[in-house]
């Protein structure tokens, strides 16, 4: 019955810690990078700028300031510090780094909701 009783024990924990380990190397994956914009004729270099902030949310132009607000929500909620206090340094940092250019397009895109 001991026998068993490790047998089982060990089982699940190589299943544990596998999960766990499988679970931290997605979590290392990058983010993609920003859609790089060039400014086509007859657009100007802001618009690009626009287009990339609303990439950085996720948004689909134009929106509204309810979709803005959405999708601004969402994205902090991926990238808040309480999630990331369990994660290595150099993945802290990055979650910091994207909450910080989160809010940069939030606070660039304000003005230009639609109402």
């Amino acid at each position: 019955m001991k026998l068993l009783t490790l047998f089982v024990f060990g089982l699940l924990g190589y299943w544990v810690i596998s999960w766990l380990l499988e679970t931290l190397n997605k979590s290392k994956a990058k983010t993609p990078p920003l859609r790089q914009v060039a400014a086509l004729p007859g657009t100007t270099a802001a618009d690009a700028q626009l287009a990339r902030y609303c990439d950085e949310l996720g948004l689909a132009r134009p929106f509204n300031h309810a979709a803005l607000q959405a999708a601004y929500h969402g994205k902090l909620a991926q990238y808040e510090p309480g999630r990331a206090s369990g994660l290595a340094p150099d993945l802290q940092a990055l979650a910091e780094e994207r909450l910080a250019a989160i809010k940069v397009a939030y606070e660039m895109l304000l003005p230009h909701a639609v109402e």
